[in-house]
């Protein structure tokens, strides 16, 4: 069995963090005060679905022992046996649909527990319920019977309807801190009797991004006959002492150009170079948080640590995952000029050559009136060239941020973009009903009735106007009123 199976905890005592989530569920259950419905949201891997296994073996727990599981009773050790039917976990993301919801829970819900007090639903990554299986849920969350509570935990809170959310107590868990890491790492170091270097766990801790899953499995991987080292870590991992991380860092905030002749020669000689530049990274940061806090605030700092952070992210998808560091570095050391050199220079027309833009504002639209159309009639009009149909007029008044093209900007230039999209022949019909006027470099509709306005002031329509705008060479945003 892996260390983070055998040591995932088994009651509160045990449960690394989250010390007023433990305090206030314990509290729960002394007061006998436990809710129908809890949601226990935040990061991957910080003990939410270990803590609504140890609050539900709580609940049921025959010989609270400080309103923690005693672990020894029948239906704890029922629990931790797998065998306590009153305790259904289900995983919504293999269960998403509204019938896994129905036969799983809204047909079973109604029976009495078999041996506990409390019938008790843990939902793991609640958010991937289909919409669906959310209301077959709020059914049920809505009038539970008695003996029935719902644990739901989630990564996304954002994605729950707010239906759910308003019926459930939440319960926020936040990343685990280092110092209870390193407890737990030597706690269980301890209790295996292996003799762990503290620069190895440091190390390890640095590197699991605070999480404890990730510490455990790191810690594990590293036990060589009972024993981890840093020096072996180092030397099978090929990395750089902090020493020289600190010189490296030091001679690209300095623009030394012979780093680039160093790093390569580490490369040379096998270092794990992605592993190097994590730890340049690491040490960056924590240099600028010092720095700062100092009020000794180095944009240099700030800079190099944003070029690389951003180079890091590049490696995922580049063919050489180092190049996008020394991209970062050199471009670092070299600053703006060689920046300047590789992007093509905008084309900027002085403000003497621009024709004068006359004065603006109002849209006037003619209709003359139809009678018995049919329906190909309806959408062939959308589109009339015919004058005495349509007859808008548009006049600019010029904004303060002048656009190059914005002299020969027309309204009728927008329809014909939009008849190549299917459905927007009402969208057409709306602007042309709607007063339209450039103003603050934003293209205003004004809409003469609601129906045009929510026609007009969708998202998606809203986000097509702006394109189609960007198309035909136009900068301005699209901005509805009533």
């Amino acid at each position: 069995m892996s260390l983070y199976l055998k040591y995932r905890p088994k009651d509160f005592s045990s449960l690394v963090g989250q010390e007023f989530i433990k305090e206030t569920l314990k509290k729960t259950i002394s007061e006998d005060k436990s809710v129908w419905a809890y949601i226990f949201c935040g990061p991957r891997w910080t003990g939410k679905t270990s803590s609504a296994r140890i609050f539900s073996m709580a609940l049921n727990c025959l010989n609270n022992n400080d309103w923690d599981p005693c672990l020894e009773c029948d239906n704890c050790k029922s629990f931790l046996n797998g065998k306590m039917t009153d305790v259904i976990e289900i995983d919504a993301a293999s269960h998403t649909g509204v019938d896994n919801i129905r036969e799983e829970i809204i047909e079973k819900a109604v029976f009495q527990p078999n041996i506990a007090k409390y019938k008790i639903y843990i939902i793991d990554e609640t958010h991937m319920l289909s919409k669906w299986a959310f209301n077959a849920l709020l059914k049920i969350l809505e009038e539970p019977p008695s003996h029935v509570k719902f644990i739901l935990a989630t990564t996304e809170v954002n994605k729950i309807p707010e239906t759910i959310l308003s019926r459930c107590q939440r319960y926020d868990f936040s990343k685990i801190t280092k110092n209870d890491i390193k407890k737990r790492l030597e706690f269980i170091a301890s209790e295996e009797e292996i003799e762990a270097d503290p620069k190895a766990i440091d190390y390890i801790i640095k590197n699991s991004d605070g999480w404890l899953r990730n510490a455990i499995s790191l810690f594990e991987q590293f036990i060589i006959w009972w024993k981890i080292s840093f020096d072996f870590i180092k030397a099978n991992l090929w990395l750089v002492s902090s020493e020289k991380i600190e010189e490296i860092v030091d001679k690209i905030l300095a623009k030394d150009r012979r780093i680039l002749h160093e790093i390569k020669e580490i490369q040379d000689s096998w270092v794990n170079m992605k592993l190097l530049f994590k730890d340049i990274l690491f040490f960056l940061r924590d240099k600028l948080i010092e720095d700062f806090i100092n009020w000794q605030e180095k944009s240099s700092n700030l800079k190099l640590l944003n070029l690389l952070s951003e180079a890091f992210i590049k490696t995922k998808n580049s063919f050489d995952e180092i190049l996008p560091f020394f991209i970062a570095i050199i471009t670092f050391i070299s600053g703006d000029s060689l920046v300047e050199e590789i992007t093509p220079k905008k084309e900027i027309q002085s403000e003497s050559k621009k024709p004068e833009v006359k004065k603006i504002e109002k849209v006037e639209i003619k209709e003359e009136k139809q009678e018995n159309v049919d329906m190909d009639d309806i959408f062939s009009v959308f589109w009339d060239e015919d004058p005495t149909v349509w007859e808008t007029t548009i006049i600019e008044e010029k904004p303060k941020t002048q656009n190059t093209n914005s002299w020969n900007f027309n309204i009728e230039l927008l329809f014909p973009e939009l008849k190549k999209e299917a459905g927007k022949a009402f969208l057409s019909l709306a602007i042309k009903w709607s007063e339209t006027y450039i103003k603050d470099n934003k293209l205003h509709i004004k809409a003469k009735t609601k129906f045009n306005f929510d026609k007009i002031n969708t998202v998606d329509n809203i986000t097509l106007l702006n394109q189609k705008l960007i198309n035909l060479w136009f900068d301005y945003q699209v901005k509805v009123d009533l």
